[in-house]
């Protein structure tokens, strides 16, 4: 690939995930969910991520540094 159509890949999946959340909110308002609800879905998969982040950074990372220093 050229720097062209990198350039261009990286507009496209910019201008994705911009328009992501809009999108998923009004399908879900459309599906009958109410806002409560996908509030209390983005959160419960907000506090997934920070679990995982938390494991990884202060249980795996450290654990796999050990294994290689010795």
């Amino acid at each position: 690939m050229g720097k062209e159509e990198d350039l261009a890949t990286a507009a496209a999946a910019a201008g994705v995930a911009k328009s992501a959340p809009p999108v998923v909110v009004s399908g879900m308002t459309l599906a009958g969910y109410s806002l409560n609800d996908w509030v209390l879905a983005a959160t419960l998969m907000w506090i997934a991520v920070q679990m995982g982040w938390f494991i990884w950074s202060n249980i795996i990372k450290p654990r796999r540094q050990q294994g290689g220093a010795e």
